[in-house]
This record gives C-alpha cells, sequence and structure tokens, in this order.
C-alpha cells in the first residue's frame, strides 16, 4: 500500500480533531449560560440576567436549600412549506443557574421582573433587629 494514498485520510482525521463541537452543530444549538450582575445595596442583592429573544413565561425561579435556582426551555419550531418540500426545523434554547444565598435574605420578599431582555430578581435583606434583651439571674 502506497503511503501517499492515506494522505487524504490523514488530512481529514487533522480537520476533523482540530475543530470544536460548535463547529459542527452550530451556535444556535450551543449551551450558553447568559451573562449575569449580581449587586449588593444596603437592603437588598440585585440579580440581573441577560436572556434576550424570552419572555416572562419561560423561567422558572424557586428557592431550595439556600440556593435561588432560575432557569429556563424554549421550543422553537419552524416549519415552511414550499411546492413538493416541507422543511421543519426544531431549535431549542436552555439554561440553568443556580446561586447560593446568603442567610440574611429574606426568601418571603423576593421580587422577579422581565424587561427588554433582562432578568432582574430583587433578593431583600432580613431587617436586622438591635434589640437587647436583659436576662435575669435567679
Amino acid at each position: 500500500m502506497n503511503r501517499n494514498s492515506l494522505l487524504p485520510i490523514d488530512s481529514f482525521i487533522d480537520e476533523l480533531f482540530g475543530k470544536s463541537i460548535s463547529d459542527f452543530i452550530g451556535s444556535d444549538l450551543t449551551f450558553n449560560q447568559p451573562s449575569v450582575n449580581i449587586i449588593e445595596a444596603d437592603d437588598l442583592f440585585k440579580i440581573q440576567l441577560a436572556a434576550p429573544g424570552l419572555e416572562k413565561t419561560d423561567f422558572q425561579i424557586s428557592i431550595d436549600k439556600g440556593a435561588i435556582h432560575i432557569s429556563s426551555a424554549k421550543k422553537e419550531d419552524e416549519k415552511t412549506e414550499s411546492g413538493k418540500y416541507t422543511r421543519r426545523e426544531f431549535s431549542y434554547k436552555s439554561f440553568k443557574r443556580r446561586f447560593k444565598l446568603p442567610e440574611n435574605i429574606d426568601e418571603d420578599t423576593v421580587q422577579a421582573r422581565y424587561e427588554n431582555g433582562v432578568l432582574e430578581i430583587d433578593l431583600s435583606k432580613k431587617q436586622k433587629v438591635d434589640s437587647v434583651k436583659t436576662i435575669e439571674i435567679g
């Protein structure tokens, strides 16, 4: 067998393994985490999550075991019929983010809103109780 006959296979293998998975499946199907800003003020923490193209009904937010869980799943189905053929494309976009919460968060007052492609979550801090309790010695 001539070594030169293997060269096209060698170059194909080099080309195949020199690429990332996103080169094969396209950028629409790669799993990107949305960018997040976390801002601390005196009375609250604010989470800002950039997620354009979604609707507020696409998000699920929950608090469990001292962490806030933010997720989204959106399925899009595009169907084009032209003459004798039908083209159908499916697109799935999803993400999950989890953030550990400090102990001073008041879980009962958490508020969220989605506006202009940004999900914003306000996590109020519990009010400090500066009361002094006197203990009588018996």
